[in-house]
This record gives C-alpha cells, sequence and structure tokens, in this order.
C-alpha cells in the first residue's frame, strides 16, 4: 500500500498572517520525513515555505516530493551532524522523537530517556548557534501525571511525576519544555511548546510491538475473526 496522501490543506486554508510568515521562510523540520512531521512538511510547502528535512534513513514519506524539500543526511545524536543540517534555517521544528506503544514504553525507559534527551540537546543547541530566529518544543501529553484533572489544565504538565507507564518519555519531554523555557530566558531564543495527545492518521505505525492505543485498536479489529479483541485496562479509563 502506498504511504504516498494528497496533503491536507493548501496555503487558502490557514491565516493570512501565517502565509506571510512562511513564504520564501528556510524551515528544518527534524523528524520531518516520518509520520507527523511529514504532513507538516506537505503543510510548510503549500504556504510556500523551503523546508530542510534532516534525516538518517532517507526521504521516507516524502519520497515524491522531488526538489521541493532538502534531505541532509544527519544523525541526531551527533552535534557536529546537527549543526550541519540545520545551517541556514530560520525556523527549527524539532518533531524528531524515539518512543513507541503503552507496553515498549514501559519497558524500555531509560533508552528512550537517553535517545530522546541526547538528539534534543544537540537540536536546540545547534538551533541556537545557526542563529534561529523561533524553535518549537513538540513535548506530549506524556509529561501529565496519571492522576490529572479532567479536562487537564497545562500547568498540571510539571505537578507530581508523569504516568508511569510511559516515565521515560514523560521525563524526557518535561525537561526538553524545561531546557526550551530556559533557552529563551537565558538566550532570548523565541520558544514554543506544544503538547499533542494521541496522534493518529494516515502514515500511522501499525506494527504490534511499538504502536500507539488507537492504531493498535484499529489493527485488531481489523484482523479480529471472533468479533472481540483484547484492550489495555478494562475499557473504563479515560486522559
Amino acid at each position: 500500500m502506498s504511504n504516498r496522501f494528497p496533503p491536507l490543506y493548501g496555503a487558502k486554508d490557514f491565516h493570512p498572517a501565517t502565509r506571510e510568515y512562511f513564504a520564501d521562510k528556510t524551515v528544518a523540520v527534524t523528524g520531518g520525513t516520518g509520520f507527523i512531521g511529514s504532513h507538516v512538511v506537505e503543510q510548510l510547502l503549500a504556504l510556500g515555505a523551503r523546508c530542510i528535512a534532516p534525516s538518517r534513513s532517507g526521504p521516507g514519506f516524502l519520497a515524491d516530493a522531488g526538489e521541493k524539500i532538502e534531505f541532509r543526511p544527519c544523525d541526531l545524536e551527533s552535534l557536529e551532524q546537527t549543526r550541519a543540517a540545520l545551517q541556514g534555517a530560520s525556523v527549527v521544528l524539532n518533531l524528531a522523537a524515539a518512543v513507541a506503544g503503552l507496553q515498549y514504553n514501559a519497558e524500555h525507559a531509560a533508552s528512550i530517556f537517553d535517545a530522546n534527551i541526547r538528539m534534543f540537546l544537540n537540536v536546540i543547541r545547534a538551533a541556537r548557534e545557526n542563529g534561529a530566529e523561533r524553535f518549537l518544543v513538540t513535548s506530549s501529553a506524556c509529561v501529565y501525571p496519571r492522576f490529572c484533572s479532567l479536562p487537564t489544565p497545562e500547568d498540571e504538565g510539571s505537578r507530581g511525576e508523569p504516568e508511569p507507564t510511559n516515565s521515560g518519555y514523560g521525563w524526557a519531554k518535561r525537561m526538553e519544555e524545561f531546557l526550551g523555557a530556559q533557552y529563551a530566558k537565558e538566550y532570548g531564543l523565541p520558544v514554543a511548546i506544544a503538547r499533542p495527545y494521541n496522534a493518529y492518521g494516515p502514515r500511522d505505525n501499525f506494527d504490534q510491538g511499538r504502536s500507539h492505543v488507537i492504531p493498535a485498536l484499529i489493527r485488531k479489529a481489523f484482523e479480529t475473526t471472533t468479533g472481540q479483541f483484547e484492550v489495555w485496562g478494562d475499557g473504563s479509563h479515560s486522559r
């Protein structure tokens, strides 16, 4: 099955100020060849931006984009490679992450924390040293504690401890938010923070061992032969 889908937005779907800001802007999107990042890159192209996609595994979901995107070979765990890959970018959107589904995250908290922190430290440092004018920290709902309020206010993202089954990822994202705020305070780098919740859609990961809850349930529903399948918990859980 092809992973190519038509872009979800055209330039007319964006606010005029957004179109004006990104027109001819050079934007680097780490993680830009993956599930969420590839959609972000397509929207940036619709806005008239020039996109840089650092990647150590090729163009991924953007293989059909041709010359519209500059793919730069890069291992984000190398500061030297990251600095070179982000050179010339006015805006850096950090969407690169090491994460999987609930069971994998629970069993690999140390390696997930380590990988995310290593990448983030290099990306934000390289962005600052290269003179980027704006930086996006892509955080996660995993920063919130298990027994957070519903609906959940933003300030609970720094209370207590992150939900235990995603502790490695949750703590990494809390530290990314902290460092982003401190870079803004100490260096004057304009930083924005986003906390996505349970993202899913075209190009998602349906691997049984690494997928998130929604694609995992979709796959189980398609593969069941009895009309019933096992889910995490008893069905009463909510975020």
